[in-house]
């Protein structure tokens, strides 16, 4: 986090073309596997808060029933009386069903309103949720800060393979020096071949930073899928004094207040 917070501060300045690295840090995003993967647990994660929510939604179920019966009742010696038909003693009564069916459908809601099980199950999801989401924030900023290692990287095997090639130019001259005066007689042999020896080395030092340089920008393009050639480098006049103790102190304490992982 702090890391990020530094790199973030040198990319404000007029002089720097940040640009370049913002957007290989968003290739980075659609590119990297790994990252894709990190997306994908994320959107899964965030599932959780929606199954916490689910929890207590109503409940709402349809039921539906059918029977098919036969009944037979009979009741005996009842009193029975009923205006304008009198008063009767010692009456019988027979109800019989024959080939009865039964047919039931209905809506039942039920909404729970307090259910501790329910409440911890909620809260457990919720919390699930939201540490997915720093998880995936986390993993955003590791990804950018790959991007940075590995796009500096390219930039100081270029910056090597430059300072070498000049110094191989140098050494040339010398060489060809050494084999001009010992054609005229100036020089013994033992300087001519000291000469060819420095540039020799020179040589293969040259092979061993363009093959360096050659393997870092291979290890760019594969995380962000883009050209390793022409990256911005940090111009002349970037602003570094921006970066005072101070300020850098404030960076630290915003990174331990807002670190996802912390």
């Amino acid at each position: 986090m702090r890391s990020l917070l530094i790199l973030m501060l040198l990319f404000s300045g007029s002089a720097w073309s940040g640009s370049d690295l913002q957007t290989a840090w968003q290739a980075a995003r659609d590119h990297d596997p790994v990252y894709q993967g990190d997306r994908a647990s994320a959107r899964a994660g965030s599932q959780k808060q929606k199954q916490a929510d689910a929890l207590w939604r109503p409940n709402i179920s349809l039921e539906a029933g059918a029977g098919y019966a036969n009944m037979r009742s009979e009741t005996k010696g009842a009193t029975f009386s009923a205006p304008g038909f009198g008063s009767m003693s010692n009456a019988d009564f027979t109800t019989n069903v024959r080939n009865g069916s039964d047919l039931r459908v209905g809506i039942v809601a039920t909404q729970p309103i307090y259910n501790a099980e329910r409440r911890a199950n909620s809260a457990q999801l919720t919390q699930q949720s939201r540490m997915a989401e720093l998880q995936f924030r986390e993993n955003d900023q590791q990804l950018f800060l790959r991007v940075a290692q590995r796009y500096f990287d390219v930039l100081i095997a270029e910056e090597a393979l430059a300072a070498l090639q000049a110094q191989k130019a140098a050494v040339q001259e010398s060489l060809d020096m050494a084999k001009a005066n010992f054609k005229i007689g100036k020089s013994a042999s033992t300087d001519m071949h000291e000469a060819q020896a420095s540039f020799d080395a020179v040589v293969a030092q040259e092979f061993a930073l363009q093959s360096d340089l050659e393997l870092k920008r291979a290890l760019f393009s594969d995380l962000t899928g883009l050209p390793a050639t022409g990256l911005a480098h940090l111009g002349a006049d970037t602003n570094l004094e921006s970066l005072h103790p101070g300020v850098l102190q404030s960076l630290i304490d915003q990174g331990l207040a807002e670190s996802p992982l912390v």
